[in-house]
């Protein structure tokens, strides 16, 4: 491998700072975080400035269609600051910044951003043909039950690579809309402010049925909120409780 630049060695200093251990570098002179999607992090020089750019797949065995690329400027549009590619029968998510501009958290915002743009527009795209990244190969399937004693463990586990994917992928496994929450010993899922902490060792089945608790927690509270008076008045159509409906008039 060649000598490292200054400014990869920055990048790698930045990077370790932001993701701890959830990133390495490769052989390749790049990087990879734990996130189970296909993706990479890597130095270029553009215009001769130096920046880093993060990509990850979105969908991948996929043809070109006028359909597929009006999906892909749509989304462009509605989520600034990346943008949507496709590169040999695979749509990629990408986004980078200069090296120079960067400074402590850009870089886990940089990387939380195109993997979850990456699950978040995978099931569109995948409507006009290939396979969405979102559905891992067996293999690399989450164990749902193995103890974890670390975040590091929780993001290795899941396949995800900061908080904020984490909280897309259990989003999207359980149909909540969650945000996590991490501390020394304990990761917790909230939702509608409200959390529910799973402390280690812990699995990734307690943070799923901790997402479903919060969701069912929170439809609950809904349902009471809607619930009306009974000083309200009622629909025109709805008839009062123990009251029978005859010819379009409520019997008295």
């Amino acid at each position: 491998m060649a000598a490292r630049t200054e400014t990869e060695k920055r990048l790698h200093r930045l990077l370790k700072q932001d993701l701890g251990k959830a990133v390495k570098r490769t052989k390749r002179g790049t990087w990879t975080t734990t996130s189970n999607l296909p993706h990479e992090i890597r130095l270029h020089t553009q215009a001769g400035v130096e920046m880093v750019r993060v990509s990850a797949g979105i969908v991948i065995d996929t043809k070109p269609s006028k359909a597929l690329f009006a999906q892909m400027n749509r989304l462009n549009v509605e989520r600034a600051l990346s943008r949507r590619i496709l590169v040999d029968g695979k749509v990629l998510v990408v986004a980078e910044m200069p090296v120079d501009s960067l400074h402590p958290g850009d870089l886990e915002h940089l990387v939380s951003m195109v993997c979850c743009f990456a699950r978040l527009d995978a099931a569109a795209l995948a409507e006009h043909g290939g396979r969405p990244v979102t559905d891992p190969p067996a293999a690399i399937a989450p164990d749902f039950t193995m103890p974890l004693d670390t975040w590091w463990d929780v993001l290795r586990a899941s396949g995800t690579a900061t908080k904020r994917e984490l909280a897309v992928w259990l989003d999207e496994l359980t149909g909540s809309d969650c945000w996590i929450d991490r501390y020394d010993d304990t990761v917790v899922v909230v939702i509608n402010g409200t959390g529910i902490g799973s402390a280690y060792p812990c699995t990734l089945e307690d943070l799923r049925q901790a997402a479903i608790d919060g969701e069912c927690a929170e439809d609950d509270e809904e349902d009471d909120e809607e619930e009306p008076e009974d000083d309200e008045p009622l629909p025109y159509n709805e008839a009062p409780p123990g009251k029978k409906k005859k010819d379009g008039r409520f019997g008295r």
